[in-house]
């Protein structure tokens, strides 16, 4: 469930409230673990400074059963960029992260996209020092078509756990069908 409201024309202030009820199939690996409904109650604001740019902050609570946890950030958005922060703390360790991205069109049908963020976490709570993760992709999506688009990706990930992690993805989409009028 969820409401936004337009407090002036430049101000969106939206809340949520979400109930997630697992539903897993017996025969599923996932069934090996414990799993319980969680709820999820948050807020956010946006405020539009120009056409170009605006500012967003938002909190949320997670209530699991016995547990919960806090996600907090703030956002600048200018442009086709997006430079922001986060916060979680609570249930399943504690994570600060900085991120940053930007989309560009090339040519009508060409678009170059790139992404990184650059995080410090503990899992648990009595870890000593925190772990670091840094990620960043880079990514071209090329239309000919309107109905039709390929796009490539590349993705690097660093952290305790992988030294060096490279992925490069390919999607190809097609629409069969055209809204109506």
């Amino acid at each position: 469930m969820s409401a936004e409201v337009r407090a002036t024309p430049d101000l969106r202030i939206s809340a949520e409230f979400v109930h997630r009820e697992p539903d897993l199939s017996l025969n599923s690996i996932l069934s090996v673990f414990e799993v319980s409904s969680n709820q999820e109650v948050g807020g956010r604001v946006y405020y539009r400074l120009n056409p170009q740019a605006g500012i967003s902050a938002s909190a949320a609570r997670v209530i699991y059963d016995g547990d919960s946890t806090w996600r907090v950030g703030l956002g600048v958005t200018l442009g086709n960029a997006y430079v922001g922060y986060s916060r979680r703390i609570g249930y399943g360790g504690q994570n600060d992260a900085f991120s940053a991205m930007a989309q560009h069109a090339l040519t009508p049908r060409l678009t170059l996209k790139a992404d990184g963020s650059i995080s410090g976490y503990r899992v648990y709570e009595d870890q000593a020092a925190r772990d670091r993760a840094l990620a960043a992709s880079l990514g071209a999506t090329y239309r000919p078509q309107r109905k039709l688009s390929f796009s490539l990706e590349g993705q690097v990930l660093r952290n305790a756990y992988y030294a060096r992690d490279f992925r490069l993805f390919f999607r190809a989409s097609m629409w069969f069908f055209k809204r109506g009028q």
